[in-house]
């Protein structure tokens, strides 16, 4: 439905699955929007007061995200997280040097204090929508419940190297359970139903931790105050191949 021109709103999915025979909450249908647009697989359109999801990355993409490659991992075999890991390493290896340039253009595009609030939010919404999906699952014994709970420790996990050990933000600005399973119990006694972010509070705090420039600067070395005197061992230039009128020396 998000690939149509005019896109998708929760409630037009939700409604959709309603006459297949779903039974779940509109709710569920939120967090899927949630995670999807945190995966950049759509992407929210306001429109007219209502927020409509149009396709955003190739979902036929043969790039494994990182709950893929978790869901490959058991942790009775860690020995099996070799294959994994060189898999990972072999996709990145692959990106076309293009593509990186572009990404600078981009990033070199983008304000660092917006682009890391926006980024610390989707985080949050998506390990938010994961501990809803937890909190509100009807088998807690299931493969499918310990599957979910282990991508939402890492989810945790990200969100925590971010904010905490990375930009240093208080608990006030972010929320971080300390566990899944706190998080979980916090949720169904009604507390952090919204939200762990407090949007002001996290703004305030990153202005004072990141700088007011783009996310990629360039930072070319200053140029010397005297010439440079280079120097080698004749060794090894012969085996440079340097002749030895084009060894010049500056003398101080």
């Amino acid at each position: 439905m998000a690939a149509t021109t005019a896109g998708a709103s929760v409630s037009d999915v939700y409604g959709r699955a309603t006459q297949l025979g779903d039974t779940v909450t509109e709710e569920a249908y939120y967090n899927v929007a949630r995670r999807l647009v945190h995966r950049g697989l759509i992407k929210p359109q306001p429109v007219d007061g209502i927020t409509r999801y149009v396709m955003g990355a190739d979902s036929d993409s043969q790039w494994l995200e990182e709950e893929d490659l978790v869901s490959m991992i058991d942790p009775d075999y860690p020995l099996v997280a070799l294959p994994i890991w060189s898999e990972s390493h072999r996709q990145i290896n692959d990106i076309p040097e293009d593509v990186w340039a572009e990404l600078r253009e981009r990033l070199a595009a983008e304000m660092a204090p917006q682009l890391f609030a926006r980024a610390i939010h989707s985080y949050s919404d998506d390990l938010h929508a994961q501990i809803r999906d937890l909190a509100h699952h009807g088998d807690e014994s299931s493969r499918e419940f310990a599957t979910l709970k282990q991508e939402a420790d890492n989810s945790r996990r990200l969100l925590e190297r971010v904010t905490k050990f990375g930009l240093g933000l208080s608990a006030e600005a972010v929320r971080v359970p300390l566990s899944v399973d706190e998080a979980i119990k916090e949720m169904r006694a009604g507390g952090y139903i919204d939200s762990y972010v407090d949007a002001a509070r996290l703004d305030e705090e990153i202005s004072r931790r990141v700088a007011p420039e783009p996310f990629v600067v360039e930072n070319l070395p200053p140029s010397p105050e005297r010439p440079m005197m280079i120097a080698a061992v004749q060794k090894m230039l012969d085996s440079l191949g340097v002749p030895p009128e084009m060894i010049a020396f500056d003398i101080f």
